[in-house]
């Protein structure tokens, strides 16, 4: 009985050895003037480990990880940062990131209010992208403004659309269909 206990301990021992430990990779994510990255994410490449900063800048990851790593961090407004690292595997290994400023620009966010509280549209974004009077627009356009919707008490698609010409539903499921019908003149020569 005792060579049998003896044998499953040793077992037991044997086998946890060949278990993957587990690591602890922490670290600090700063910029270039040495203050915090909040929110930057930090992720170990080829796994499915990933974790954000917190308000310090800080991260910690816990996980079952080979010795050779890739982590890549990356933050809105600052350029990712791609390292390959060696790790001790069972201990806690630290790897602090310091990432440079991205100014990219973004294109011009043009915001329009309509003052109008009327069931007539006068401008549209539909079809230009831009505010342009509906006049203007060499398509045709229709429009349901918010005041319509309220007064009609319309709540789903199907009430809305019963006020647009040329848009019927045909099924329960919110699909809709345009009818569009083109018109030539014939000349005669």
């Amino acid at each position: 009985m005792k060579k049998i206990l003896l044998l499953f301990f040793l077992l037991i021992s044997v086998g946890s050895k060949g278990m993957a430990q587990v690591t602890n990779i922490t670290g600090q994510v700063n910029d270039e003037k040495g203050a915090a990255i909040h929110g930057a994410t930090i992720k170990i490449l080829n796994t499915n480990f990933a974790t954000t900063t917190n308000k310090e800048g800080h991260y910690s990851l816990k996980g079952s990880l080979p010795s050779t790593i890739e982590i890549k961090v990356s933050a809105i407004s600052y350029k990712s940062q791609q390292k390959q690292v060696n790790i001790t595997l069972g201990t806690e290994n630290r790897f602090d990131f310091t990432l440079q400023e991205d100014l990219n620009e973004l294109q011009t966010v043009e915001v329009t209010g309509r003052k109008q509280s009327s069931y007539k549209n006068d401008n549209s974004f539909s079809a230009t992208k831009v505010d342009m009077k509906m006049v203007d627009i060499p398509q045709s356009i229709s429009t349901v403004t918010k005041e319509l919707m309220q007064d009609r008490q319309a709540v789903k698609l199907n009430d809305i659309i019963q006020n647009v010409a040329g848009v019927t539903q045909f099924s329960n499921y919110d699909d809709v269909t345009m009818r569009v019908s083109v018109t030539r003149a014939a000349t005669v020569a």
